[in-house]
């Protein structure tokens, strides 16, 4: 058993620590979270001075007793003796929990830095992996892109190749609807010239039926040419062969 001025001393400092430590971890906003640890320290005092003191000196002791919240080695030391007695291993448990509450708070700084050490790392964790989706998925963006480039030049090749042919193939329809009728009226010439050598067709008919013939051919080579003219030029001067469709939406040639 504690008697004497030796636990009144270990009873202050304890008391004493208990008050000092929460004044100043309630303004050290580290703890402002803490609350529950707190208030275990200020039930550990309470209960502390509860054993201290006995219920019928208690009015006394509130006279005499306590100076802003520390025991006066005087007047306790006037019942420590008589009228109350407090064992070592209660002292000694109602240490260890403040030690235990007191280690709980103290500890709050390592295990926010363990906290955020923590999220440090899988933030630069997610980082890496993030970056390492984003460079394979650009990486496939830009193979199925250049894919996509060489099929479209491919197939733009492709159908230039085809209008290129078309256009010949035009060119060539085109000849051969002047060719055509220009053998229609030498033929018809040839024929109007060979009945006036028989005596079928007098010579001033002859002449006028070849110049007919003439007027008739120079007047489909002026409308074609005229009416045609946009036609033609797409045909002969066109070298943009992306659009083919000014060629498609304008008529065929006057047979």
């Amino acid at each position: 058993m504690l008697r004497g001025t030796a636990k009144i001393t270990q009873i202050e400092t304890f008391l004493n620590q208990v008050i000092n430590e929460k004044s100043m971890l309630q303004h050290d906003n580290t703890y402002a979270d803490k609350s529950e640890e707190l208030n275990g320290l200020v039930k550990l005092k309470r209960h502390l001075m509860k054993k201290l003191f006995n219920t019928k000196n208690k009015q006394t002791l509130q006279k005499n007793k306590l100076t802003k919240g520390k025991l006066v080695s005087s007047s306790l030391e006037k019942f420590v003796n008589t009228d109350y007695t407090i064992s070592e291993t209660d002292l000694n448990e109602m240490v260890e929990e403040k030690h235990k509450l007191m280690k709980k708070l103290f500890n709050a700084k390592e295990k926010n830095y363990y906290q955020n050490t923590h999220f440090t790392k899988e933030k630069i964790s997610s980082a890496h992996i993030r970056n390492t989706l984003e460079v394979n998925v650009n990486s496939n963006t830009n193979s199925t892109r250049e894919k996509i480039d060489a099929i479209k030049n491919d197939l733009m090749s492709q159908n230039k190749l085809f209008q290129i042919k078309e256009n010949e193939y035009r060119k060539k329809k085109y000849y051969i609807f002047i060719w055509k009728h220009i053998t229609s009226f030498s033929i018809l010439s040839l024929l109007t010239l060979l009945f006036m050598k028989t005596g079928h067709v007098s010579v001033k008919n002859t002449y006028s039926l070849i110049t007919i013939y003439f007027i008739v051919l120079l007047m489909l080579l002026t409308i074609n040419h005229l009416y045609f003219n946009r036609r033609n030029n797409i045909y002969f001067h066109k070298y943009n062969w992306a659009n083919k469709k000014q060629a498609e939406e304008l008529p065929n040639c006057v047979a």
